[in-house]
């Protein structure tokens, strides 16, 4: 890869317009039409797409995008902070001129659907690389787990 900035800050605008997309959708600050959804969530992704929770639930494109459509609204006041944005060069990995793999930690306030509602993320994706100049990404693997208490307890959720 060869420059790694240009990539890293390509990333870290993607994931923090997705998670804009995401408090506008959950806080129900958008309008909930179809062009609305797929201009700023369904077109970002690969249809190959896979989320795995938390939990460690894996869902396929389809029940994460019909998951998130069905969220409009229900979360009000929900904030997304995301930090810590790192490219992970893969070396020579095969294929690694198509993909890159960026890990983020995502701070989620007022998540009604989490529990905690205040909660932090470390995260892992794998981003296709679409078109170099200017960077285009497309998610293709997303795996979060939770941060530890101890992580959340130190920090703040003043955003």
């Amino acid at each position: 890869m060869q420059d790694i900035a240009k990539y890293t800050e390509a990333a870290r605008l993607e994931i923090e317009g997705l998670h804009t997309f995401f408090d506008d959708w959950f806080g129900g600050l958008v309008d909930k039409s179809d062009q609305v959804f797929d201009e700023r969530f369904s077109a970002r992704f690969d249809t190959d797409c896979i989320l795995i929770q938390p939990g460690g639930v894996a869902l396929g494109y389809d029940q994460f995008k019909n998951g998130v459509k069905g969220g409009h609204g229900s979360s009000p006041g929900f904030k997304v902070q995301i930090r810590n944005v790192e490219v992970r060069p893969l070396g020579n990995t095969p294929n690694a001129d198509n993909i890159i793999l960026v890990t983020y930690e995502e701070w989620q306030k007022n998540a009604i659907n989490s529990s905690p509602p205040n909660n932090g993320r470390a995260a892992s994706v794998i981003f296709k690389i679409v078109q170099n100049d200017p960077v285009t990404l497309k998610w293709y693997h997303i795996h979060e787990t939770w941060l530890p208490k101890s992580v959340m307890d130190v920090d703040d959720f003043d955003f």
